[in-house]
């Protein structure tokens, strides 16, 4: 009761000590004293949430009582039960129902596993809604609300020559503009360019697209023809029309084009039917998906359930996305018409002010979409609730095409997060944003890893790589997809499925463990970040063009390209469309509609992320708003409590002038400065040329400590960028491919260090500038352990010896004198255990499985032989466990005695004389079993796992394999 009181106060205790302003989902240091005690045992809402899928229908009692039961195997694991999420099943079999999300069975079910959670001190998280993009609440929301569909607009292009007369259509309005050339300019004539080809098309009902959608073979509604880009006299833009056709004449003297836009429906990147442009589908959202909750859980919310999951990656509008608010809101920030800006997205004028009109879109958008996701962090926040983002990362083209400003959407979160699809977990790109994000709003990072990854990529070894990986990129909450309400996973085109079926199951809470004790350290302090990455969206937002917004573009989505504004009764959506709609389809085609320039600022971008983070050097990344807020303190730019020495700007083209004149004076006092490929010229005050900018970038590359890079190659052998970037730790001996993450915790420094390879390493590191005592925080046992340190003037000095797969926070603490040097120990191997062992397989220990081992076509079910491969013995299919015992005898047990086991696929529970000795999930399968050694007879017993591969058809090797040695510790 105690322990459970601690776990709770733990998680409340930012809420309930900290200003109104704070949100859940804050980060808490506690003081050194409590950190040290709860490392130990830290709560449990640092443990990894499952992403929980209820799929199949809750009708029956046993479904509900299975779910139940799928609860208390997750905690007994020490996992949350997670973020329960209502969706279809993907296999074939009968789906949820959607009228049973939110209903009776449904929050009998949802009680039942609250109470199991709240009985084990665990924690249990909503997704807000059902299947995805969050916002659409099983189809309620266009129920209740009829008039929010999903809205752009697409345009006839109608070139009319000087004082000629040009009959044009009905349309929603019409934009002229003095034309200066086109694709087609060479042409002897000019050129009509029509968007539709004949009214009768326009005419399709909905119905009639939805069989379209069904058809195998991919056929547009309305049929249309790719934009042809030209170059116009932005100052000659003027609205001529709107709504019913009309006669126009051109004026004398020069060629015109008009602009004839019309209104389309077109699901968004993720799949959602819904506009998030307009203002009132948040109010609408609460009340259909989230309010049920208030009325139904209670007190609940805010303690048993904690947060709030919103499977929402990025659906901001389809291309030219279009609302009233957006118009409103676009005329509020520039005091402009939006409509006789809209021709400058997708043509370009000489004066270059379509890349102010660009950016000026694109920032009202993401207003907008932000302020949706905020309404309901708000409603959270009242209620006591953390809200998790899920958004996209992969790219600058997919964030712009489907989030906007990806900075300003994630900061509506209280706590940010990402979706690391497949192994994507291993690499810095999709995280390091998010990460910069949380350190400058002191907020908790989560990410969901490895969905997707399927058999391939999942393993032991893997899901160790990945939680180094991800405490390594900041993230302190983990939400592994996902568990699977349906058993059945044959077909399943979004495995791992991590439950009982997979023999590593009974060991999972070691992974739990050690991801508990080293995402609370990682929620504590702040990076020590002294370089700032800026981000270059503005840029790609205003090179976006064209392919970005026309529904005609090559490559666009397998759907037809556009579709009538809905009708009432189109609002009911089959399970079969929904499930179309929402595959995944949209976001790797958006790469392609932006043009090569912004493809390259994304290249380099990128590489800029993996440069900096493979040198090891500590940086952040900041937006405009972010950069806008530091100020100049000698030679640094500071936002407390982070200083920066060093700004890179990575191939950017567009800045505004106020963070232009910032970054002069920042290298004029001395500051560091890297400009990668690319020097400014534009700004969102005045366009594409800027002579202001310009002028602060001539004074900018004069300074002696500012450096161009045309290469775009960040390299520490580099003298430039030497003088500008230092690793925060050095390898003095022993160099290895080390992942690292250096953090400020009250005072003291801690680092976590990776070894994310099968190959032991031992090294020696300096820690510069940092003078104090070492200990090593070790995430696998909770065990804070001293280190022998050398002091130097330079620094501190320390050996260390990674494992393979090994990570643990180092911590140097320069209050304290350092340590001498400890005891240290030579191994001296005592015991072979080769030759013969007793081998068996026990049908009543395998875990349950959708393609049981066929033990009756075994010959026999027990061997006696040298440790070998599994598959000698006929076992290729079993996903499951195999039995090993050993007798040995050892005629004196003192000091340490380590059982090391060689080689292991995958995974092993190690019994000695009848008590569990240890359990391993991941390399080095070494155990100390002094405590269970008898003088003379002994009796070991090995129970080793494998994959759930194998009987999917995948056979993988595994086994005990060895040499398996007895060693003695000795004092050196």
């Amino acid at each position: 009761m105690i322990n459970r009181f601690l776990k709770l106060m733990a998680l409340l205790l930012p809420i309930v000590t900290t200003t109104a302003q704070t949100l859940p989902g804050s980060r808490h240091t506690p003081d050194s004293d409590s950190l040290r005690f709860l490392f130990a045992d830290p709560p449990a809402s640092f443990a990894p949430f499952f992403f929980w899928f209820w799929d199949t229908p809750l009708d029956e009692e046993k479904t509900r009582d299975n779910l139940v039961r799928m609860a208390e195997k997750m905690l007994a694991q020490r996992m949350n039960p997670g973020y329960v999420h209502a969706r279809f099943n993907m296999v074939g079999l009968p789906d949820l129902p959607r009228e049973q999300w939110l209903s009776p069975l449904w929050f009998e079910a949802f009680r039942r596993v609250a109470a199991v959670a709240e009985a084990d001190a665990g924690f249990i998280g909503m997704c807000g809604d059902f299947w995805w993009p969050s916002g659409q609440a099983a189809g309620r929301v266009l129920k209740s609300h009829p008039d929010l569909w999903a809205t752009s607009l697409y345009w006839q292009t109608i070139e009319v020559a000087g004082g000629k007369s040009v009959r044009v259509p009905a349309s929603f309005f019409v934009i002229a503009a003095q034309l200066i050339g086109t694709a087609d300019s060479s042409s002897s004539s000019l050129i009509d360019h029509p968007t539709l080809q004949t009214d009768d098309e326009i005419l399709l009902t909905l119905s009639q697209q939805k069989n379209r959608l069904k058809r195998v073979k991919t056929e547009p509604a309305l049929k249309v023809v790719p934009h042809v880009p030209a170059i116009i006299k932005s100052q000659t833009l003027k609205l001529i029309g709107a709504d019913a056709p009309f006669d126009w004449q051109a004026p004398a003297g020069s060629s015109w084009r008009l602009y004839v836009f019309h209104q389309y429906f077109h699901p968004g990147c993720d799949g959602g039917r819904l506009n998030f442009l307009d203002r009132r589908l948040a109010s609408a959202f609460i009340h259909e998906a989230l309010q049920p909750y208030a009325e139904q859980m209670g007190s609940a919310l805010g303690s048993t359930i904690p947060g709030i999951f919103l499977d929402h990656e990025g659906d901001d509008g389809y291309k030219l996305a279009w609302s009233n608010d957006l118009s409103n809101l676009y005329s509020q920030k520039t005091g402009s018409d939006i409509r006789l800006h809209l021709p400058l997205l997708f043509d370009t004028d000489k004066e270059g002010y379509y890349f102010k009109a660009r950016w000026d879109w694109y920032d009202a958008v993401s207003d907008l979409y932000a302020g949706y996701f905020k309404e309901i962090n708000d409603w959270c926040w009242d209620h006591h609730l953390w809200c998790i983002s899920n958004l996209w990362e992969e790219t600058l083209m997919w964030q712009a095409g489907a989030v906007g400003d990806f900075f300003k959407a994630q900061k509506s979160f209280s706590m940010p997060g990402t979706d690391a699809l497949g192994l994507n977990v291993l690499q810095p790109h999709d995280f390091m944003e998010t990460r910069s994000i949380c350190e400058f709003e002191n907020r908790r990072q989560q990410s969901e890893i490895m969905g997707g990854s399927g058999f391939w990529g999942f393993s032991p070894i893997t899901i160790k790589q990945a939680a180094n990986a991800a405490i390594c990129w900041g993230v302190n909450h983990i939400v592994p997809h996902a568990v699977f309400a349906t058993r059945k996973l044959d077909g399943n085109p979004w495995l791992p499925d991590w439950f009982d079926q997979q023999p590593l199951w009974p060991l999972l809470h070691l992974w739990s463990d050690f991801l508990r004790r080293a995402g609370f350290v990682n929620s504590c302090g702040q990076s020590s970040a002294d370089v700032l990455l800026l981000n270059p969206m503005d840029s790609v937002w205003g090179w976006s063009g064209a392919g970005v917004f026309d529904p005609a573009f090559p490559g666009r989505v397998p759907v037809p390209a556009i579709m009538p504004l809905p009708q009432q009764n189109d609002i009911d959506q089959s399970a079969e469309e929904m499930k179309r709609l929402s595959a995944w389809w949209c976001p790797p085609l958006m790469d392609n509609w932006f043009n090569e320039r912004s493809q390259n600022i994304n290249k380099i971008y990128a590489q800029a992320i993996d440069d900096l983070t493979r040198q090891r050097i500590e940086y952040l990344i900041a937006d405009r708003h972010y950069l806008q807020q530091m100020i100049t303190e000698g030679a640094e730019l500071v936002r407390t409590p982070f200083r920066f020495r060093t700004v890179i700007l990575p191939a950017m083209t567009m800045i505004s002038r106020e963070n232009a004149r910032k970054l002069l004076a920042f290298a004029q006092n001395g500051g560091h400065i890297i400009l990668l490929h690319t020097i400014p010229s534009a700004s969102m005050e005045a366009g594409l040329e800027d002579a202001e900018v310009k002028q602060f970038m001539r004074q900018l590359i004069a300074q002696k400590n500012v450096s161009f890079l045309a290469d775009a190659r960040i390299d520490l052998e580099n003298v430039k960028c030497k003088q500008a970037l230092s690793p925060h730790v050095f390898f003095q001996m022993g160099d290895f491919p080390l992942l690292q993450q250096h953090r400020r915790i009250n005072d003291n420094d801690f680092f976590w260090l990776v070894n994310n390879s099968e190959t032991r390493q031992s090294c020696r590191l300096l820690f510069p500038h940092l003078h104090g005592s070492a200990t090593k925080w070790n995430c696998e046992t909770g065990e804070i352990q001293p280190l022998a340190s050398t002091d130097h003037p330079e620094g501190t000095s320390i050996n260390l010896t990674f494992e393979s797969y090994e990570a643990f926070w180092l911590v140097i603490e320069q209050q304290q004198s350092p340590q001498a040097a400890f005891e240290s120990f030579r191994e001296t191997i005592i015991l072979e255990l080769d030759g013969e062992w007793s081998i068996s397989i026990n049908p009543e220990i395998q875990p349950p499985g959708e393609h049981p081992f066929n033990f009756a076509g075994l010959e026999q079910r027990q061997w006696v032989s040298a440790l070998q491969p599994c598959s000698a013995w006929g076992l290729d299919s079993l996903s499951g466990y195999v039995e090993y015992e050993k007798h040995f005898t050892l005629a004196q047990t003192q000091g340490r005695i380590i059982l090391d086991l060689g080689k292991v696929l995958n995974c092993a529970q190690i019994y000695l004389n009848g008590e569990l000795a240890g359990e391993r999930l991941w390399p080095p399968y070494r155990i100390d079993i002094s405590q269970n050694l008898h003088e003379g007879d002994n009796q070991l017993n090995i129970r080793i796992g494998n994959l759930l591969n194998n009987s999917y058809g995948d056979a993988q090797e595994f086994g005990l394999l060895g040499p398996v040695v007895i060693e003695q510790l000795f004092s050196r």
